[in-house]
């Protein structure tokens, strides 16, 4: 593994603690977020017209998939009655 994947990883893991805690987008919003990142990085392996949208798209599947986890152990946001 390289540094750049590392600081990739980083930077990926801070955005997501950024919109939860600071900008306070909810839980559910940030789970839609990952699963349409996963169906892109899905689109972007199937697709046959471009050779780099296809060299990215595992890489664009796994953040979706890393986001998912992260987002599925955060805090449920409290339900107000």
């Amino acid at each position: 593994m390289t540094l750049q994947f590392y600081i990739a990883i980083a930077v990926y893991v801070v955005s997501i603690v950024l919109l939860k805690f600071i900008l306070k987008v909810k839980v559910r919003h940030l789970q839609n977020m990952a699963m349409w990142s996963m169906v892109a990085g899905i689109v972007f392996l199937c697709q046959p017209i471009s050779a780099f949208v296809f060299h990215y798209g595992i890489a664009v599947l796994g953040y979706g998939l890393l986001w998912w986890n992260i987002a599925n152990n955060l805090k449920p946001d409290e339900v107000l009655d």
